[in-house]
Order: C-alpha cells, then sequence, then structure tokens
C-alpha cells in the first residue's frame, strides 16, 4: 500500500491533471450518450490512434533532446508509398518485409534530417520544414498521388490490416475486434522505454536537451545522439505511415499531411517540455488518448469539429501552466534562478 501510495505521489503534476480531465470528460459524454462507455469505442479508439501513438512517441524523443521534426506526417506517408511501390514491383507479400522496408526508408529520412541540424547549425524546426516539403513533393512528383486498394498490393497485407488481433461477441451477439495494431504499439513502447532509461545513450539524450554544451563537457558526442534521435524517430514515422495504410487498406499518398501539429501538441499536452530535458512515454499516452477522446466523441453529444480545436487549446494551456510552474519549483529547490 505505501508503495502504491509513493507511485501515485511521483507521477507529475501534468499527467495528474489530464488523468482528470479525462476521466470527468468521459463520465459527462457518458450521461449524454451512454454508448460511449463501451468495448467498441475503446477497440476503434484503440484502431484508429495506434499510429498517431506511434508517431508521437518518435516526436517524443526529439523533443526530449531539444529538437523538434515537423516533417514526421511527410516522412511517414512517403516511407509507405516507396515501400509500397517496391514490393508491388517486387511482387513481395510478407508483412516482416514490409515492416523492415519501410523503418529503413523512415530512418534514411531521418538522417538527412539529423545531418542537415548538425551541419547548418539552423534551427530543427527550419529544417524539418523544409525537408518534410521536398520528402513530399518528390515522392508525388516521381511516384504520383493515385490511391492504391489494398487488394493490389497484396493478400496478406489486406489481411493484416483486416483481420482482429481478438474478437470479444456482446450480450447482442454483436462482435467487436481489436486490432492488431496493438501489438506493434507494444513492441515500440518497450523498445523506447529500453532505449531512454536503460542505455547510456537515453541519458545522453535527456542530457543533451537539458544542455548541448554541458552534454559535450561531460563526454557525450552529440552528433551521434542527434543521429540517433532522429533516425529512430524516421523509423518511427515510417511504421506510423505503414499501420495508417493498414487501417483503410489502400495507400493514399496525400494522406496525414497536416496533422503533425496535432501530434506535437499532444505531446506537449502530455508533460513533455518544448524545450527539451523532459518527457514520459505514459504523458504522450495521455495526450493522444485526449486528442482521440475529443475526436471521437463529438458527434456523440452533438458537437462540431470546432469544439476539438477548443478543448484542445484549452488542454493545452492547462497542461503547458502545470509544466511551467512545476518546473519552476523545481527550480527554486535546487537553487535555479532564471527570472
Amino acid at each position: 500500500m505505501e508503495k502504491l501510495k509513493k507511485r501515485i505521489k511521483n507521477i507529475p503534476n501534468t499527467e495528474k491533471y489530464l488523468i482528470v480531465i479525462i476521466l470527468f470528460y468521459s463520465l459527462v459524454v457518458s450521461a449524454i450518450n451512454p454508448s460511449f462507455l463501451s468495448l467498441e469505442t475503446l477497440f476503434d479508439i484503440c484502431r484508429s490512434w495506434s499510429g498517431m501513438f506511434i508517431i508521437a512517441i518518435g516526436t517524443l524523443v526529439v523533443m526530449i533532446s531539444g529538437g523538434i521534426d515537423v516533417s514526421s506526417t511527410a516522412v511517414a506517408i512517403v516511407s509507405a508509398h516507396i515501400t509500397v511501390r517496391l514490393i508491388i514491383a517486387w511482387n513481395i507479400d510478407n508483412v516482416l518485409v514490409t515492416i523492415i522496408m519501410v523503418v529503413f526508408f523512415g530512418g534514411v529520412m531521418g538522417l538527412i534530417n539529423a545531418c542537415l541540424v548538425q551541419l547548418l547549425k539552423v534551427e530543427p524546426f527550419i529544417i524539418t520544414l523544409g525537408t518534410g516539403n521536398v520528402f513530399f513533393g518528390l515522392s508525388t512528383m516521381l511516384l504520383g498521388a493515385i490511391q492504391i486498394p489494398g487488394a493490389a498490393i497484396g493478400k496478406k497485407f489486406a489481411a493484416f490490416g483486416s483481420d482482429p488481433l481478438l474478437t470479444v461477441t456482446m450480450t447482442d451477439g454483436t462482435q467487436v475486434k481489436l486490432t492488431k495494431f496493438v501489438v506493434i504499439v507494444l513492441i515500440v513502447v518497450l523498445i523506447t522505454w529500453f532505449f531512454l532509461r536503460r542505455t547510456t545513450v537515453g541519458r545522453g539524450i535527456f542530457a543533451m536537451g537539458c544542455s548541448e554544451e554541458a552534454a559535450k563537457r561531460v563526454g557525450y558526442n552529440t552528433f551521434f545522439l542527434k543521429v540517433m534521435v532522429y533516425v529512430y524517430a524516421g523509423a518511427l514515422a515510417g511504421v506510423m505511415g505503414m499501420v495508417s495504410t493498414w487501417k483503410v487498406n489502400q495507400l493514399t499518398p496525400i494522406s496525414l499531411i497536416g496533422d503533425e501539429l496535432t501530434i506535437i501538441a499532444a505531446v506537449v499536452i502530455g508533460g513533455t517540455l518544448p524545450s527539451g530535458g523532459r518527457g514520459k512515454i505514459f504523458g504522450a499516452f495521455l495526450g493522444i488518448l485526449v486528442m482521440a477522446i475529443f475526436d471521437s466523441t463529438l458527434v456523440l453529444i452533438g458537437l462540431s469539429s470546432s469544439w476539438k480545436l477548443l478543448f484542445t487549446g484549452v488542454v493545452l494551456l492547462i497542461s503547458i501552466c502545470a509544466t511551467s510552474y512545476q518546473q519552476r519549483v523545481k527550480n527554486r529547490k535546487n537553487f535555479i534562478f532564471t527570472e
């Protein structure tokens, strides 16, 4: 019991506020429309937002390092586009090979981002804004922007997105299905947690986010760290691009573009410092969950999509205020005065 109390006490205030907001909002929505609190809603959120959570984890790693990547959605869809074209041309119908290919292409584009950020010494926001447009522009120019149905890609490819991991039969006879994407999400979460919390490179990423100069002085190779961060984020973006393709059972070369700011907002809502040095996977999960709940409940309670922007903005401001206040308190305890 004491251990449980200690763990609850150690949960950052930002995450506590988000949990309260999610619970309160869910109760309000369920009071208006009881169908919201159901297994079907949960499984639908898992299917619709698994890809977003994967790419949010990549964005989280970049932001912890003190950088930012607004090319993530372009990397996602371009990686998926190149991979789909190649597996059709080479007649490859293997899910594992598909994932390896999309991870490779995403990682290559992440490597380009890292090299440009290091060599040009320009803000990562500007660099990734430019590379995102270049990647997407080259893709549509060279590969086209025609939708490709899953059946044309391969039988196993199409089946992976449609076949459920788990099927539950409800009391009224209806069936709800849990997507296989949750397996990919769990693997990504475990790898990222180990990478950030149990490796020297992970500790270096946090150190670089706090102060790049200080990280250099204690012996970290910051260029290597940046390469690791952006390559990893690019690889996860590639996985997200393929998950989004499986989700709708077709490749849409112009999809996802414009969602990068939503992803960044979700990560910041989860308590990640935009300046770097702090962030948690669980916080990013809560941020994505807030977005998912707002997105899936507006129709249920009879509101327009404009309310999503309002709710998201309010939660974002609350999160930023809580994170800022928490950081000030921590600085004062450590006798660090920045004002």
